[in-house]
């Protein structure tokens, strides 16, 4: 009903000009379409049981999934704020599970921030089991799931048991330390598996499938590291089996590395009857332990390159146009790299760097951290999408001096990682070297990170007397944060042995400010600074500015 006929019954009634007789105008029905709205259970306590009907104070997760597959139709879980946990490795603020949960109804569940939730089996029961009758859409959002279990089955943390009009999302998550006889992380029968921006590690399989074991169904992953899973059997990262339907796995963006098993590795393609298919681009297979990257057995198994792949050994097809057999991945260790999201961060020099594919047609926009692509002239290949620091330092022509200090690449500039410790609050990124005469070059690219150094004297050091330098150390690194500093005495562009003024200096592991004295700063004229690292690995050193 319109607003004209809504208006039509307030005014007079009806006259028949002919018969006198007046006609009242009338209302009437009209049927809606069946909607059913979405229910939001909200959990207020990290113990297990069931201590409700979430409708008060004592909504535990079990109670709020026990609500939802009671709620006809798509219901959302949250998390009050009191179980934020800013640290991925501290399981202090997880949910203990006492047995599975068991899903049947669409749901999805959304912990906060990425992975600062963790849900725990305690190593002894399985966390989830999604299934349920009709076509169902479940939803994992910002989560860790951690130490799930199960002796005998499928999938120590996530076990699908879906028809094939069924969909399981796995986003933003890590699944962790789980294991199972097949399946350590997750195992999936049927439907469609979608994982993205998440990170599949150190999970183990007594027999089959460390990682990821996949039956029937369509499985793709996208921006997804999976790392350090074993299987006393095949497919320690990944197997992929096709039991009397087809099977089909689609790999984009993703890091399948340091997997440990006796075959197939990395990947194992496997047809038992019905196909097996795997897909892939813009991936990185390497440092199988125990066996090849990649092993694609059955009369009906298949593995096509999209391109632009890498592969420290020549299995798995990887021949199409782009891709790299055969060729060292040169990537960090397995680290919270600027998120709660662990990867894998490709070295500098890596091949994995700028030689992707545009996939941004396929939605592909971020990696795995939510760090845009591309951040150099091309996508990375990987599920980490690296970010250097270079430094700023002038050329001879901006100083004056007789040489350039080394900035740029082609000069072998000073470059690192932008990850872990770092000098004050901000730590910007670029593609190269930014000489500038005032050292600050870098601030046009991205934004001004000059505020790790503070010097005495307004900004200055003073020739002829001793030196303080206010360090600002911030995301330090729990174990050990050493400083390197330089300063070129002689004023020949060059970062000399023997000009150094702070060698491996200990800042603590507190981020804040703090005051470090040298009485050889006493003829500066520049001054070069290491970002504060844990280790001597980092070999080059970027340069931060004095007047």
């Amino acid at each position: 009903m319109n607003l004209e006929e809504l208006l039509d019954w307030f005014r007079p009634p009806i006259v028949n000009s002919r018969t006198g007789s007046r006609r009242r105008r009338r209302f009437w029905a009209e049927p809606l379409e069946d909607r059913t709205l979405l229910a939001n259970f909200h959990v207020l306590t990290g113990g297990d049981g069931t201590l409700g009907s979430c409708t008060g104070a004592g909504c535990t997760l079990r109670d709020a999934v026990n609500a939802a597959n009671a709620s006809p139709g798509p219901d959302e879980i949250t998390f009050a704020g009191n179980f934020f946990d800013s640290d991925p490795t501290d399981e202090s603020y997880s949910i203990t599970l006492d047995s599975e949960l068991v899903v049947t109804e669409s749901l999805t569940i959304n912990g906060f921030g990425e992975a600062a939730l963790s849900i725990s089996g305690n190593d002894a029961t399985r966390l989830f089991r999604f299934g349920g009758s009709g076509a169902n859409t479940y939803t994992l959002n910002n989560l860790t799931l951690a130490h799930g279990s199960v002796h005998a089955g499928g999938g120590g943390a996530v076990v699908m048991e879906l028809d094939a009009d069924d969909t399981l999302n796995i986003h933003h998550t890590v699944i962790r330390d789980s294991s199972a006889s097949e399946g350590g992380g997750v195992y999936s029968v049927a439907g469609t598996l979608n994982i993205r921006n998440s990170a599949v590690v150190n999970n183990e399989a007594s027999s089959i499938g460390g990682g990821l074991a996949l039956r029937n169904g369509t499985t793709t992953l996208t921006n997804v590291t999976i790392s350090g899973n074993q299987a006393a059997s095949q497919g320690a990262g990944i197997d992929n089996t096709s039991v009397g339907e087809a099977t089909g796995l689609t790999i984009l963006n993703s890091t399948i590395v340091n997997n440990s098993g006796p075959s197939g590795t990395n990947l194992r393609n496997f047809d038992q009857s019905g196909g097996a298919t795997v897909v892939i681009q813009n991936s990185v297979f390497a440092m199988p332990q125990g066996s090849s990257n990649i092993e694609n057995f059955g009369a009906a198994a298949t593995i096509t390159s999209l391109g632009n792949n890498i592969s420290d050994d020549a299995t798995g097809n990887l021949n199409a146009t782009g891709d790299k057999q055969n060729t060292p991945a040169q990537l960090g260790p397995l680290r919270y790299n600027n998120s709660n999201l662990p990867t894998h961060a490709p070295l500098f020099g890596s091949p994995a760097i700028d030689a992707g594919a545009d996939l941004s047609g396929s939605g592909v926009t971020t990696d795995q951290r939510g760090f845009n692509r591309p951040q150099g002239a091309a996508f990375d290949i990987g599920a980490h999408e690296a970010r250097f620091d270079f430094g700023d330092a002038p050329t001879a022509a901006q100083s004056g001096l007789t040489t350039s200090y080394p900035t740029v690449i082609a000069d072998s500039g000073a470059v690192h990682s932008a990850l872990g410790p770092r000098l004050g609050t901000n730590r910007d990124a670029e593609t190269n070297g930014q000489p500038d005469v005032n050292a600050r070059g870098d601030d046009a690219v991205e934004f001004d990170d000059e505020d790790g150094i503070i010097f005495a004297s307004a900004g200055f050091l003073t020739r002829g007397a001793s030196n303080s330098i206010q360090v600002d150390l911030q995301n330090a690194d729990a174990s050990s944060n050493r400083l390197d500093a330089w300063v070129d005495f002689d004023h020949n562009g060059v970062w000399e042995s023997s000009e150094k003024v702070f060698a491996s200096f200990d800042l603590g592991t507190t981020d804040g400010v703090q005051t470090k004295p040298s009485d050889r700063c006493q003829e500066a004229v520049r001054l070069m600074l290491r970002e504060p690292s844990p280790s001597a690995s980092i070999t080059r050193t970027p340069y931060s500015p004095v007047s």
